[in-house]
This record gives C-alpha cells, structure tokens and sequence, in this order.
C-alpha cells in the first residue's frame, strides 16, 4: 500500500494529504510549489495539486489565485483540526479517558515536563474547575 493511500490522523484525509495540510497550517498559505518543496518523497508537481484540489473538495483548504498560481489557505483553523486529532488519540489509545492521556504525558518516564509547565497545568485545571462551580 503507498503511503498516500494510508489513513491520517484527521477524519477522511490520507498521510499525503494530512502531510499537505500540516504545511499549509505552517505557512497558513502556500503554493502547490511550496507544498512540494517540502512535502517527504519524491512527489511530481501534479501529484501536489491533485492532493491540494483533494483537500479542496473535502473542504479542509480553499484557494485564491496569485498570477498564476492557486494560493492555498486552511478552511478549518488549526485549533479545531487540533481538538480533533487530539480527541482521536485520546479514544484510540486511552480509552476515551482524558485522565489516562494526562497521565501518561506528566509520567516521569514520559516526557520532561519542567516545574513552570506543571504549575501551568494546574492552573489551568483549576481554573477549569472554578468555572464550574460558578
């Protein structure tokens, strides 16, 4: 099976198209030049505009034309295709449990997680919590 065919993270995009998206989330607009230029593998330019007028038919791009090139925006802000992928990991690996997933990230043997970021998290936790109190 090539790569491209494989299921991404975000519902119904490929890694080739989810690739795709990653770098248009990174430059928030780009030209299928650029995806290519960046894009892993060897891909032909027409195989980067096929794969970017996909994720215009999925509804996840939308472009504007600069001379004469397509110049390709996200549709769907990175916050929210972020929620998805996150709340996708979550039920995947955790079961749907969020405690699971936070857990494994603060494990000691996990990540390297520096004191300021903890009191971060904590405060975010408690904030979350006085919010439903009110």
């Amino acid at each position: 099976m090539s790569r491209g065919r494989r299921k991404g993270s975000l519902d119904g995009l490929t890694q080739r198209e989810e690739e795709a998206m990653n770098l248009i989330y990174r430059f928030e607009s780009c030209s299928a030049n650029e995806i290519q230029k960046y894009m892993s593998g060897d891909l032909n330019n027409a195989t980067v505009r096929t794969i970017l007028r996909t994720l215009e038919s999925k509804n996840y791009t939308v472009h504007n034309t600069k001379g004469n090139q397509f110049i390709y925006k996200p549709l769907i802000k990175k916050e929210i295709a972020a929620s998805q992928m996150f709340n996708k990991l979550i039920n995947t690996f955790f079961s749907g449990s969020v405690t699971d997933a936070v857990a494994t990230f603060i494990d000691e043997d996990s990540l390297n997680i520096d004191k300021k970021e903890l009191e971060e998290l904590a405060l975010m936790i408690e904030n979350f919590k006085n919010k439903g109190d009110k």
